[in-house]
């Protein structure tokens, strides 16, 4: 062709004809255009396929990622040895996949900025394995605040050893197999949010940041972004804590940076709450902070005094076993050792002064006590709580004292759970009622109730 400039791209689509002609209809308009401008493209254009341009002039090329993406591979060559070009990446702090057919440019100086890259050039293109990064020996492999990470079966980066600005080296080789190059930048602050639990739920073991650059870190035991622990305890993945008013938990976050680095310099608040570092382990790093299960507020001033102090709702513990006291009455909300094998849940407790009667059970008050075998109910328990003995898995003898329980006092799933061989023992008279009650509360058929 007598064109006096001339430049082709072709695709090698691996996803379908479809994705092909809309990819080149969106970069091009014609077969053949001119190349004394510089060309831009966009990730949102790219479909899957190898991106393959050939020119006889020099060309400049800027590939914009205005979002996260997948590429088979980029190939750029020359028809004259002559001509040369530039490749440039932008980030915008987005992530491009690259595939078997890695990244090859035909003496053309390359710049990646504010990227994330992943290329893995460990299966063959074309019938042989092709290096991760390639430029003619000469031009420039320049990195600028960017996450790079090649895994070959050649050479990570060809000739040229790159320059790195705000990144660096963090291991491997660019020489190598492998390496991995990580930004430098320092992330000031951070913003985190938890669900904060309210007494008688369970963890929530989820969190959001406010920054897009800022993730969440799979952490301990758990993978989600939080754990939640009172004292030595740790609550991870599968283990419910039962948060109760008036205790202290501490709620540990683990944060990462896609681009930069968390540090213990890193400011950050957890709901609003000055957060402590804890630990810094490849990359990721752990802050916390301690929440108290708020008491319920008291009656303002308004209302009588005296009965404002009657409706006082106190958590107290008594023996082995903690309660909430109102009205004069006392709630049995769990067991002090939530490795106990044996709890009796008392007719009353003593208060100072004062002999309380116990008169419920709270909800999930031992729910998921995988050593508790036997139970005693007291005298005067009126009502039972939602899960209560929720998945006491080895929970067999339950001695039930009370008269007073009836089908609406017992909350749902209260015994779901409970081991299929339980032996349920009763006041005589509520021995026909209690049975056909408590089968609708997770009982099985398959106990035995005396």
């Amino acid at each position: 062709m007598n064109t006096k400039q001339y430049f082709r791209y072709r695709i090698v689509q691996r996803s379908g004809l479809l994705a092909a002609i809309v990819f080149v209809s969106l970069l091009f308009t014609g077969n053949v255009v001119k190349a004394d401008i510089n060309k831009t493209v966009y990730a949102s254009e790219l479909a899957g396929s190898v991106w393959e341009a050939e020119y006889n002039d020099n060309a400049n090329i800027t590939l914009i990622l205005d979002k996260d993406c997948k590429i088979q591979g980029i190939r750029q060559s020359f028809s004259d040895w002559e001509n040369e070009g530039k490749f440039r990446i932008i980030g915008n702090g987005h992530k491009m996949k690259v595939g078997s057919a890695g990244i090859n440019l035909d003496a053309s100086s390359l710049k990646i900025e504010n990227a994330i890259i992943e290329i893995d050039t460990t299966q063959k293109y074309n019938g042989s394995y092709q290096y991760g990064i390639f430029t003619n020996t000469g031009y420039p492999i320049e990195f600028s605040r960017c996450n790079l990470d090649i895994k070959t079966s050649s050479r990570a980066i060809g000739d040229n050893y790159p320059v790195l600005s705000e990144c660096a080296v963090e291991s491997g080789s660019p020489g190598g197999e492998n390496v991995s190059i990580r930004a430098t930048n320092f992330i000031e602050s951070a913003r985190i949010t938890v669900t904060e639990p309210k007494e008688g739920e369970t963890a929530n073991l989820m969190c959001s940041v406010d920054d897009e650059n800022i993730i969440v870190s799979r952490m301990l035991n758990n993978d989600k972004g939080i754990t939640w622990s009172e004292g030595e305890k740790v609550y991870g993945l599968g283990e419910d804590c039962v948060f109760q008013t008036g205790h202290t938990y501490r709620c540990t976050a683990g944060i990462q940076a896609k681009l930069g680095k968390v540090t213990s310099a890193t400011k950050v608040k957890i709901n609003g709450h000055d957060a402590v570092f804890a630990e810094e382990k490849s990359g990721h790093s752990w802050f916390y902070y301690d929440f108290v299960i708020p008491v319920p507020q008291k009656p303002s001033e308004n209302d009588n005094p005296d009965s404002a102090a009657k409706n006082d709702i106190k958590p107290v513990t008594v023996g082995v076993g903690t309660y909430t006291v109102q009205n004069g009455e006392a709630a049995f909300t769990g067991p002090v050792k939530k490795t106990a094998r044996t709890v009796t849940v008392p007719a009353a407790i003593k208060v100072g002064d004062q002999t309380i009667k116990v008169t419920a059970i709270a909800p999930n008050a031992f729910k998921s006590m995988k050593k508790l075998t036997t139970v005693t109910i007291g005298k005067n328990i009126k009502s039972i709580g939602a899960k209560a003995f929720y998945k006491c898995k080895a929970l067999r003898n339950i001695k039930i004292k009370t008269k007073k329980l009836t089908k609406k006092t017992i909350g749902s799933k209260a015994f779901t759970g409970i081991n299929k061989k339980a032996v349920i023992k009763s006041p005589k008279a509520k021995k026909k009622d209690y049975k056909k009650i408590l089968l609708k509360k997770g009982m099985k058929k398959s106990m035995t109730f005396k």
